[in-house]
């Protein structure tokens, strides 16, 4: 079973003439919950082995929360000089979550949970965070319609890269 909620939030202004920004951030949100029962039946092996009446739960958290912000800047002086100016940053953070039981000998397949007397063969939990950045700038300048001159400048981070 799988659900999923997604909220994104748009912005778009006029700053001043020629000073414009656009951006948006977004959350989402999923969470998935698994269970498997595997019957004595089916396997032909005996009770007290492992594959014998063997069921699995498993449960994950995942959240996603990421931003775009864009600064443009337009200017036209006298139709021989032109300037376009944009920068860019995008961020974002992603924290998940989860965990994982496997046991075996249950009575029905409705009982997956280790609490209840059956005997544990896998365990385990996960937790992860990471976050990120982007940095873009953009110079366009152009004299007479005919010269231009370019830059342009990105810097990345991701804190799953380390610090070195």
């Amino acid at each position: 079973m799988q659900r999923e909620g997604k909220i994104t939030f748009r912005a778009d202004y006029e700053i001043l003439p020629g000073f414009y920004y656009k951006g948006w951030a977004s959350i989402n949100m999923r969470a998935i919950k698994t269970r498997r029962f595997l019957p004595q039946v089916v396997t032909g092996v005996e009770q007290v082995n492992k594959y014998a009446n063997q069921s699995a739960d498993a449960y994950s958290d995942q959240l996603a929360l990421q931003t775009e912000n864009k600064l443009m800047y337009i200017k036209n002086w006298n139709d021989k000089h032109n300037i376009i100016a944009n920068v860019l940053v995008r961020t974002g953070q992603y924290i998940n979550s989860g965990y994982n039981s496997e046991v075996y000998g249950n009575a029905s397949s409705d009982l997956s949970d280790p609490v209840v007397g059956t005997t544990i063969s896998d365990m385990n939990s996960s937790e992860s965070e990471t976050r990120n950045v982007s940095f873009v700038g953009v110079l366009n300048y152009t004299l007479l319609n005919r010269y231009v001159v370019h830059g342009s400048l990105n810097a990345e981070g991701n804190s799953a890269m380390g610090r070195k």
